[in-house]
């Protein structure tokens, strides 16, 4: 019987053992997605500033663009005579000029669209994933509670079985003693019929 009981409490023993393992799996698996989550943000981030560059590099050129007209200007109050040639010229420069302008407005448009998504998809599963953990945490809490409660189950039974256990040996003990002492009863009860005869 105590080798059962301790087969018994071995396997409940080795469930909770398994069941601490599971939760320390999942919650390692929690940890890889947190980190997975935050190198997607850093990689958003280094997108980000790499079209924040390219928006400086347009405006850059925008800027050329305006310089180069304006020294156009000044050349055409400058020279008179060729006014008709620079007056076509600082046309074609305006044409330029409004087709890069509008060109850019497109461009920052374009970028603000692509960053205000990416930045609505990185709080969206920044959100997912703090869902994601939250439950996670959940699941592992309660899986720790029904292991503690499993623990505390074992506890108990292993208690009563050991409150049986001597129980049983104090029964033995008393049932020992109750032979020992009819034993004796017959044996002097034969000694009296034996000094009788």
């Amino acid at each position: 019987m105590r080798a059962l009981w301790q087969a018994a409490v071995a396997v409940q023993l080795d469930d909770v053992v398994r069941l601490r393992q599971e939760a320390q799996q999942t919650a390692e698996a929690a940890q890889a997605v947190r980190a997975e989550a935050e190198l997607r943000v850093e990689l958003l981030r280094q997108e980000l500033c790499e079209v924040r560059g390219q928006l400086a590099a347009r405006d850059t050129a925008l800027a050329e663009a305006c310089a180069a007209q304006a020294a156009a200007s000044a050349r055409a109050d400058e020279q008179a005579a060729r006014r008709g040639e620079l007056e076509a010229a600082r046309a074609t420069l305006q044409e330029r000029v409004l087709t890069g302008e509008r060109t850019n407005a497109e461009a920052a448009a374009t970028s603000q669209a692509r960053y205000e998504a990416l930045s609505k998809q990185l709080l969206q599963e920044a959100a997912h994933q703090r869902d994601a953990v939250r439950a996670e945490r959940a699941q592992l809490a309660s899986q720790l509670k029904f292991a503690e409660r499993r623990i505390a189950a074992l506890e108990e039974e292993r208690a009563r079985i050991d409150a049986d256990l001597a129980s049983e040996r104090a029964a033995r003990q008393t049932a020992a003693g109750e032979a020992s002492a009819l034993k004796a009863v017959k044996g002097s009860l034969q000694k009296t019929e034996n000094f009788a005869r």
